[in-house]
């Protein structure tokens, strides 16, 4: 998702040329769902904080 969400809208700016179109249809389509909420608003230092010890401790380092 991390790469999937800005493709998409790189796929969209160079098709049609327009930047606040595909800004559009991020916002329309993938801004509502929970989980996309880190592309629109970023990341919390808190949340950073909790997925480096996910895989510290899934991973051991």
């Amino acid at each position: 998702m991390t790469t999937w969400i800005p493709e998409l809208k790189d796929v969209v700016r160079k098709k049609d040329g327009n930047e606040d179109f595909a800004n559009a249809l991020l916002e329309k389509h993938f801004k509502p769902i929970a989980g996309h909420d880190w592309y629109f608003n970023g990341i919390s230092k808190d949340t950073l904080e909790n997925v480096r010890k996910f895989y510290a401790e899934r991973y051991g380092q």
